[in-house]
């Protein structure tokens, strides 16, 4: 089926100097990586970009890069980088890799929307069981839009029966109406490469469970260079019988919905 004329990217990453991946790709002049995405956006049809941020390690300051870019960019939005039991902000990219994180970052939100500063856009970097301890605040936070990424982070699952255990918290949520799960970083949960085939009952059953709604397209530029190109990552693996409306709901219209609904909801 060919790519949708035009694409929302919810999930990529710029790095003032390059990101530095476990391969070694790396773009390491100043501005490079935003030059080649750039490139990228424009051949690929990419209208709008949420772009993740992500301050730990060598990459400090990384929100901040961010904020500077979208200050004259109008398709770039940018998620500030969660600390650890730290405030989240508006549009937020957070990383709890554990239910501990999960259960600080949970108390975070609820108490921030109690203050009337419930966040608008939360994108989330979290493993199954780190959802499930962040369920009562996704659903308690109606008004903020939650982006699970990487499919959920189920790692490879080579024996399709496994799926629905393994992704059992983020299947949980069908229903959801503030929750979509992006169809990004299908790499990390792949044994093989390109095309990732073995992604597909992963996909499969998210469809299924929570409906071709609740699906959203990203690149996961530029650390996905260090596995595959940027066209495959935009010829990612989609729902088995997608039609071409269904196909153009994930990469473009469902984000650019939920984005107008919800980016100025708690603004």
């Amino acid at each position: 089926m060919p790519t949708p004329a035009k694409l929302f990217d919810t999930h990529c990453h710029l790095f003032e100097t390059g990101f530095e991946g476990p391969n070694g790709v790396r773009m390491p002049a100043h501005d490079e990586e935003l030059d080649a995405y750039q490139r990228f956006r424009r051949s690929a049809g990419i209208e709008h970009s949420l772009v993740v941020g992500y301050d730990e390690g060598g990459y400090a300051g990384n929100s901040g890069y961010l904020g500077t870019l979208a200050a004259t960019r109008e398709w770039l939005s940018p998620l500030r980088f969660t600390p650890n039991g730290g405030e989240v902000a508006t549009r937020a990219s957070a990383y709890p890799g554990d239910p501990k994180h999960a259960e600080q970052l949970a108390a975070q939100l609820i108490a921030q929307a109690s203050a009337g500063r419930a966040p608008s856009i939360v994108s989330l970097n979290a493993p199954p069981a780190a959802v499930a301890a962040l369920t009562p605040a996704i659903r308690q936070l109606e008004n903020t839009w939650f982006l699970i990424a990487h499919l959920g982070l189920p790692g490879p699952i080579t024996n399709p029966a496994e799926v629905r255990d393994r992704l059992a918290p983020v299947l949980s949520l069908a229903g959801t109406a503030n929750v979509t799960v992006k169809l990004s970083g299908q790499y990390a949960a792949t044994t093989g490469g390109h095309p990732h085939t073995d992604v597909q009952p992963i996909v499969d059953t998210l469809a299924e469970v929570l409906g071709i709604n609740a699906l959203v397209w990203g690149s996961d530029f530029s650390p996905c260079l260090d596995f595959i190109t940027f066209d495959q990552a935009v010829d990612c693996v989609l729902p088995a019988g997608v039609t071409t409306e269904e196909a153009h709901a994930i990469y473009f219209q469902n984000a650019h919905q939920n984005f107008e609904l919800f980016a100025g909801a708690n603004a």
